[in-house]
């Protein structure tokens, strides 16, 4: 519920049963939330933990006129526990170090703070003067004064902004003990998320030692997916087999939230493009239907049969892209590679005796593109001198890894906001691209002996033998369309 609202601040509290209460202080860019939620909030009610929330309806800093009256407000209930832990987020961690004193705090535990927005102070981006600063933050610096209990601010030391500050802070105030939180990026908090792991940290911060507050935070961000997801995609274009070997392991399928892991889209269009380029195929083709099926399923279906195509092959950019054709724009383009974002028709690099043509199923039907007097236009004749192909893109090239697209205008080239261009004039990194087997999926054996029922049993009967009995070695409908077209 709410106990206080002003201008600018909002406090809520939540009644529980814990003989210590949290006060928690809300990130920027949560203002509209603010008379709604605040953070911690399903943590706190799954596990009964008192807890009084603030937020803010606008992003500065909790330095408002109205701040002297939400500190009255969490000192009337604070006052009543002989324990009191503070965690803040972001711009919410600015106010759990600065107001910790003020509230009498026992325990803090902020994520990532600046130690001040003031351009006389310290470097600012110019993004928060022009966004968030205002002529009441003057001189805002945390100040050794201002801060009691024990201190433990969470930084990511591969966010280049936040270590600077963190090394700031650290000067500041030595007291401080930096919890360093590689690969969480800015809102640390998204790589400690899930109630029982969060409690877990509360509950260390509430009752337990320096090191079982490092041990919680530890445990947390061990079975974190976030955290997982970050840690996969830095490595996914220096170690893309170990990184498959990963996505695919048992350990991953356990995890309850592995759908968001499989819908990392930079994540998997790297890993693929990388295995492929390394000739790894093969797992390359396993890891896009297993990852296809958890993105969107959220599981593996067990027991299933496939096939891979060695005739159809999806186009794979560096930047780890679709190829596809936007039909109603007349131009290439390119999508994720697991959840389609763009409008378009997945392109097909189809071999036809030794050439790698690019084609597209348009209502069923195989066609072809032809690049002519400045336009992609449509075929079906295999023998038009501008259709356009994909080859092999070095002569040494013996794996056939890369592959590239020519027409008169010039290469092919992927950018990375999903454009497709032609006119490129040398061959390089965005140039090239690979070739994914397709796969066909076979019914199911539970299937296959369920008797057809669209046709009557008495016409049935009354078929010929061999009107539905073709020969296995048999030239396919599609091979046998194509011969017709040469």
């Amino acid at each position: 519920m709410i106990i206080f609202e002003g201008d600018e601040l909002v406090v809520h509290y939540h009644q529980g049963n814990t003989d210590y209460v949290l006060v928690t202080f809300e990130g920027a860019h949560e203002t509209k939330n603010a008379t709604k939620t605040f953070f911690g909030a399903p943590v706190v009610r799954k596990l009964g933990i008192t807890c009084v929330g603030v937020t803010a309806k606008v992003d500065h800093w909790y330095i408002s006129p109205d701040t002297l009256e939400v500190q009255k407000h969490i000192l009337n209930i604070t006052e009543k526990f002989s324990n009191t832990v503070i965690i803040g987020i972001s711009m919410g961690a600015y106010a759990a170090l600065s107001w910790s004193k003020i509230l009498n705090a026992d325990t803090v535990f902020s994520m990532a703070p600046k130690w001040s927005l003031d351009p006389e102070e310290c470097p600012v981006h110019e993004y928060y003067l022009t966004h968030n600063f205002r002529e009441n933050m003057k001189g805002m610096g945390i100040r050794k004064e201002q801060v009691q209990g024990r201190l433990f601010v969470a930084y990511d030391p591969l966010d280049e902004g936040d270590w600077e500050q963190s090394q700031l802070l650290s000067e500041k105030i030595p007291e401080i003990n930096i919890v360093n939180t590689y690969y969480s990026g800015h809102v640390v908090a998204h790589s400690l998320s899930g109630s029982n792991l969060f409690g877990e940290i509360i509950a260390a911060l509430a009752h337990g030692s320096n090191q079982h507050v490092y041990a919680a935070i530890a445990k947390s961000r061990r079975f974190n997916e976030n955290n997982l997801n970050a840690r996969l995609t830095r490595a996914s274009d220096r170690h893309a087999g170990l990184v498959a070997k990963t996505l695919m392991s048992s350990s991953v399928m356990r995890l309850q939230r592995k759908q968001k892991i499989f819908q990392n889209e930079a994540l998997m269009g790297h890993v693929l493009y990388n295995l492929l380029i390394s000739n790894r195929a093969e797992e390359a083709t396993k890891l896009y239907e297993t990852a296809t099926e958890i993105a969107v399923f959220g599981d593996i279906e067990k027991d299933k049969k496939t096939s891979v195509s060695e005739e159809r092959f999806l186009v794979l950019s560096q930047h780890g892209y679709v190829l596809c054709y936007n039909a109603r724009e007349k131009t290439f383009c390119g999508r994720n590679v697991i959840i389609t974002d763009r409008e378009g028709l997945d392109i097909y690099a189809v071999r036809i005796n030794t050439d790698l043509v690019l084609a597209v199923n348009i209502n069923m039907v195989e066609t072809y593109f032809s690049f002519r007097e400045g336009k992609i236009k449509f075929t079906r004749a295999l023998d038009d001198e501008h259709l356009i192909r994909i080859m092999p893109a070095r002569q040494d090239d013996e794996a056939y890894r890369y592959y590239a697209v020519r027409t008169e205008a010039g290469y092919m080239c992927s950018h990375p906001d999903h454009r497709i261009t032609l006119n490129a004039l040398n061959l390089s990194d965005w140039e090239c691209f690979t070739l994914l087997p397709s796969i066909a999926r076979s019914v199911p054996e539970k299937f296959q002996d369920i008797p057809d029922v669209s046709t009557p049993s008495q016409e049935k009967e009354n078929l010929s033998e061999n009107s539905f009995s073709p020969d296995q070695n048999s030239p396919s409908f599609w091979q046998r369309w194509r011969h017709r077209l040469k």
